[in-house]
């Protein structure tokens, strides 16, 4: 029996952005068996990006732009394996492995305000909100191989399935000097796939 238990906490300084990462490893071996199993959890998250923008252009008028972005955004992912290989002797072997990802938590959320002038004189203000969450239920992987031979006549098979979900909800509000609006939308796309591949071969 053996295992792996890993944690660190990376600040990379960068924008603020910073990473949660740990993982768990248990394996045990037992003669030709070998089962394992694993675990991962990673938690990414933006605090307080902001962005500051001053752009004045003169043609017969004088336009300014005045601009600021404020930014934040986390993420939590977790991973599950599970598994196991047989060697049942030195002709055959056998293995299914199962591989659960999925995102628990994502949420992404913007400032934005923009002002503009014409000759010094306000000519639009625009605040705006946008945010975003979501939650996958994906991917997941499922494998399983057999590799043999009988006498002389060797087989191989592999056989995959993978399915994924994602869902994306994002709440949109926007004030200027006519009002407010607010802009709603419910995004999912799921994805499936299976294949088999099986190779049979005998010496001539």
């Amino acid at each position: 029996l053996g295992g792996s238990v890993n944690i660190s906490d990376i600040q990379t300084l960068r924008n603020g952005n910073n990473l949660l990462a740990s993982n768990i490893k248990l394996d045990y071996r037992y003669k030709g068996l070998d089962v394992f199993i694993g675990g991962t959890y990673n938690m990414d998250y933006l605090h307080q990006y902001k962005y500051t923008l001053n752009q004045t252009t003169r043609t017969e008028q004088e336009f300014k732009l005045d601009g600021e972005l404020n930014e934040s955004a986390r993420q939590a992912r977790e991973n599950i394996t599970i598994g196991a290989n047989h060697q049942f002797n030195e002709n055959h072997s056998a293995g299914i492995r199962f591989e659960k990802g999925f995102t628990s938590h994502r949420s992404w959320k913007t400032i934005m305000d923009n002002t503009a002038f014409v000759d010094g004189m306000l000519y639009e203000k625009v605040h705006s909100e946008n945010k975003i969450t979501g939650k996958d239920s994906g991917p997941s992987l499922l494998n399983g191989y057999y590799s043999g031979k009988i006498k002389k006549l060797s087989i191989e098979w592999d056989a995959d399935w993978y399915s994924s979900s994602t869902r994306n909800l994002s709440d949109i509000t926007e004030t200027d000097q006519k009002g407010t609006s607010t802009y709603k939308s419910d995004n999912f796309s799921k994805n499936s796939l299976i294949a088999t591949k099986a190779t049979v071969s005998h010496p001539l």
